[in-house]
């Protein structure tokens, strides 16, 4: 039977531990996120017509760190800055809803892959906001 690749702690781009098996953080990271639980989408005012929306975005704009003008931006993707083309898993504000972003502006959304995606939030938003 083979072992699977030990994974790296996700919850910081910086965190040199190796994930606990079964979860992508570490153990001390995995404690933190239990003791401060990101609230639900539904009450940071992501509901099921943004869910359609972020479908449709993701559905035109495939690729980490693609914008609105189909061109990959680096300053979020760190697979765009290594010149990799990784899948994009999620939709993106540039700035912020609770920074001011406007939520169906596309001028204000990039498509980024989960990795991206966390460090971005950690490096600019300082992790997640609890209500």
């Amino acid at each position: 039977m083979s072992q699977r690749a030990r994974r790296i702690c996700v919850d910081n781009p910086r965190c040199p531990h190796v994930a606990v098996e079964g979860s992508r953080y570490c153990a001390q990271h995995l404690q933190q996120r239990l003791r401060t639980q990101q609230p639900t989408a539904h009450a940071r005012g992501y509901d099921g017509q943004w869910a359609l929306f972020s479908r449709r975005w993701l559905a035109l704009h495939r690729w980490c760190g693609e914008r609105d003008d189909f061109r990959q931006h680096a300053e979020h993707s760190r697979c765009t800055q290594q010149g990799e083309r990784t899948r994009a898993q999620l939709t993106d504000h540039i700035q912020a809803l609770r920074a001011g972003g406007n939520k169906y502006d596309t001028r204000n959304l990039q498509s980024l892959c989960r990795a991206c995606h966390n460090r971005k939030i950690i490096a600019h938003e300082g992790g997640w906001v609890t209500v």
